[in-house]
Formats: structure tokens, sequence, C-alpha cells
């Protein structure tokens, strides 16, 4: 009976395991485990392929060089390397801004509060952020700065150059120091404001640093006085006195400065929308009455006058506007936006629109605008989140934690239109319809380079297995050889030795 019941659980046994590996087999990759998979072919959690895969009917319709698809930023958050990622109004830059702060797998997090619009965004290495965004650094630029804005501001905030009459004095008798406290009221003080304590802290070293940065520089310009006033050859004068001197002593100041600020690298970022999703979103935002009143649009140095850059409403806000009459506005910023923050508008003379024909000046932003987006480090498509996430892990070698999601229903796709307002939204966003036109390409085609190179990879390191062990078994058959051909040899020298 025992030997009965043995052989009938041997048999489940050998059924249920001859079935699943025959499920391996039939269906590869249904099954989550990588139970009965080779070792060499077991997908890895971080690299499961589970983007999508490319078009194959897609058409190119521009030719881009290898230059311009090829991606791969070797990004030192531990160095001086910077993320800047520019904003444009509503293409889902929200979203990506707190992917970038509160998805990305890092060694060391943002530390992000509740209550608190920013994230501290430290490199691993000291007190210092490696991006620069809205939900890092603020809008430190101005309110959703664009291209020229940030192109400008970001290398190094300037300094004022005005001196004061008379010296600041500094009274170290006041109310708050006449007042005498135990310690464990001053502990209570100080958890009470927790925050401002670590916030001086911070800006006491920001501070220190400053300072001993810039009397570093007058320093090194004293220098440079006295060795023109001693000498009218500089290089002449430091081989015979300070030969030892370092690099950057033999440069000018401004040299210097572009030298200090040229050990940062910046990696500018953005994401497009399709212009007419992206206008209609924009329209609905305005209508709930918001404005971007507050944002700067410096370019040159200055900001556009009321007549170069005059408002769509009276009052506050444009709040309850109509389509009809967001439309019928000739200087709204929403017409066009994202080639006018992706172009160097000191190009055509910022906002005077006198300065070179219109038609002329339109050209000329759509190529600045192309050019400026062809050499970013990395841009996205709100349409393709998925490919998106790819594209960055790809460029930067930043895993995020969590996938991103596709959200089709937006407000801009419940606003139901005819054709004829269509027609006169992708009219007035001609450029931006290029633009993104010639930016859906260049994304399409760096995503299918991309993964065609991944594959190419894997092929390799697939060959580099099997060659690996073919060799290690041809290796091992000619040991076996060589020590038959040994022995052989051996028994044949004793025959002959033993025939003397």
């Amino acid at each position: 009976m025992v030997e009965r019941s043995g052989k009938f659980l041997f048999a489940v046994v050998g059924s249920a395991l001859f079935m699943l590996i025959l499920y391996q087999y039939a269906a590869p990759g249904a099954v989550t485990s990588n139970f009965g998979l080779p070792r060499a072919y077991a997908p890895d959690d971080d690299d499961a392929d589970t983007f999508p895969t490319p078009d194959p009917h897609y058409v190119k319709k521009f030719y881009f060089p290898a230059r311009d698809l090829e991606r791969a930023v070797d990004f030192q958050i531990k160095g001086d390397d910077v993320l800047v990622f520019l904003h444009i109004q509503k293409t889902g830059g929200t979203t990506f801004g707190r992917h970038l702060v509160q998805n990305v797998r890092l060694e060391l997090p943002c530390d992000c509060r509740p209550g608190q619009k920013k994230c501290t965004c430290y490199r691993p290495n000291r007190k210092e952020t490696w991006l620069f965004s809205r939900f890092s650094t603020g809008w430190s630029c101005g309110l959703h700065a664009d291209w020229t804005e940030l192109t400008n501001c970001v290398p190094g905030f300037g300094t004022f150059h005005l001196k004061f009459i008379r010296p600041f004095v500094q009274y170290n008798s006041t109310r708050a120091a006449g007042v005498d406290l135990d310690n464990d009221t001053i502990q209570r003080i100080e958890e009470l404001n927790e925050l401002d304590v670590q916030l001086y802290d911070y800006a006491r070293d920001l501070f220190q640093q400053r300072y001993m940065f810039k009397r570093q520089l007058e320093r090194h310009e004293q220098r440079l006085k006295n060795l023109r006033h001693s000498s009218g050859s500089i290089a002449s004068s430091m081989s015979r006195d300070e030969a030892g001197e370092s690099e950057s002593s033999r440069l000018s100041t401004e040299d210097y400065m572009n030298h200090i600020i040229n050990r940062w690298k910046f990696y500018y970022i953005t994401l497009l929308r399709d212009p007419v999703s992206r206008y209609l979103s924009e329209w609905r935002h305005v209508q709930r009455g918001a404005t971007w009143k507050t944002s700067l649009h410096m370019c040159d140095g200055r900001t556009p006058t009321p007549e170069e850059l005059p408002p769509c409403y009276e009052g506050t806000d444009w709040s309850g506007c109509t389509l009809q009459q967001f439309m019928e506005c000739p200087y709204n910023l929403a017409n066009n936006r994202q080639v006018r923050m992706l172009a160097d508008l000191s190009l055509v003379g910022c906002y005077n629109m006198s300065f070179i024909p219109e038609k002329n000046r339109a050209q000329i932003l759509l190529e600045s605008a192309k050019k400026n987006l062809r050499d970013m480090a990395f841009f996205g498509l709100t349409e393709f989140q998925r490919k998106t996430q790819y594209l960055f892990e790809r460029t930067f070698h930043l895993k995020f934690i969590r996938p991103f999601v596709q959200y089709n229903s937006t407000r801009a796709a419940g606003v139901d239109l005819d054709n004829d307002t269509i027609q006169r939204i992708e009219e007035l966003n001609e450029l931006d319809v290029q633009l993104y036109d010639y930016a859906r390409d260049l994304f399409q085609q760096r995503y299918m380079f991309k993964r065609q190179l991944e594959r190419h990879e894997q092929r390799l390191k697939n060959l580099r297995r099997s060659s690996g062990s073919i060799a290690s078994s041809m290796s091992r058959d000619e040991a076996g050889e060589s020590e038959s051909s040994r022995l052989s040899t051996e028994d044949y020298m004793n025959h002959i030795i033993n025939r003397w």
C-alpha cells in the first residue's frame, strides 16, 4: 500500500514539473518568477523590458545624424553637474518636476517635507544642489523662466556694484541681548524655531563661502594690478617672479571668473506637448484666474515695456474669459509659447516687434528653438510618458522608483470643439505646430536608436557568454587531449628504455 502511494505521488510530482517546464518554454515571460529560465536571460527587476516597443510603421520625416540621436550623459551628482529644468506652462511640467524630487532613486534622496513647496536636493558628498527646478530652488530666475532667461541667469547670479557712503555699524547691545535666559528656555525656543535654525545654519555657511570667494577674487585682482604696474608684460613678470603661481593667477579676472563658473556643467531639460492641447489647457487655466503676471520676461538685461508687451485684460486677472476672447488677443503669450520659450529672443530684439519684419522674426525664432531643443541633454513629450521615462533614465543613468503614468483624461481633452476652431488654434500656434512635429520625430528616432543599441549590446553579451562557455569547454577538451598524449608519450618512452 505504501509502495503504491509512493508511485502515485511520484507520478503527480513528475507531471507537475513537466507541465511547468512546458509552460515556461511555451510562454516565456508569462511567469513572474525567473524559475526555469536560463540564468543569462533572466530579466533583472531594474532593467526589465517593460517599455513600449518602437512603432515599426513610424515614417521618419527629418534626417538626424547619430550625434543628435545618441544621448548618454555621465551625470556626476557628486561632482559639479546640474540639471536645469525649463518648465513650460501646461506641458505636464509640474508632474515631471515632482518626479525629479520625489521619484528618482538616489544615494541621498531629496528631502521633501509636508507643507513645504520646495525640496532640498543635496549632493551625497556636500550641501550643494544638483537640481535647478521649481520644486528644488524655486523660481530663482523668475516665474516660468524661458531659455533666454535661464541661460543668462543660472550660470552665476550677478552682484551689485554699489558703494555705501557710511560703513555699517555692528550693534551687539540689543533688546534681545538684554534678556537673561536659562538653557532650558533657549532650547525650547530653538525647538519652536527648528526650521529657522536649519535655514540660518545653511545661510551662514553660504554667506561665509561667498565672503571668502569674493575676498579671493579681490586679492587676485590686486596681484594683477601690481604685476601690471611693475612690468609691462604680465607673462614675463610671472615667469621671473611667480613661476610657481597657479593657472588662475595667469588669467585675467574675467577669464578666472569664467574658469570658476565653467567648473559646473549645466544640463538643460524640458517637456513639450501637443500645441492644441497645451493651448486649450492654458485657456482653461487662465479662465480659472491664473495670470503668471509676475513673470519677468528678462531679455538683454531688461524687462519688456508695456508698449512691447501690453496685457490682454483689464483688472487683476482674466477669469471667465471665453475661448473666442482668448484667441482674439494679439498679444497673448499663449500663442506659440513653446517656440518663444525655447528660442534665443535676443536674436530678434526680444519683445520689440519692430526690430525685424514679422516673417523673418518667426523663422528665426523657429530655427533657434529647434537648435536649442536639439542641443539639450534631454527633452520629453507629454503624450509619451513611458518613452519619456525610458529616455531620461538611459540619458542620465538615473532610475525612477515608480513608472510614469499616461493620463489621457485632461481638462483640454474635455473641451468639445468644431473643426474651424481647431484650425484657428493651429493657425495661432503655427510655429509651435512645426516645432512639435520636428520634436516628435526627433523623440521617436532617439527612442528607436536607443532601443536598437540596447538590443545590439544584449546580443553581444549573449555572444560573449556563449563564446566564453565554448572556449572553456574547448580548453577542457584540449587539456584532456594533451594529458592523454602526454601519458602515451611517457608509456612509449618507458617502452624504449625498457628495451635497453
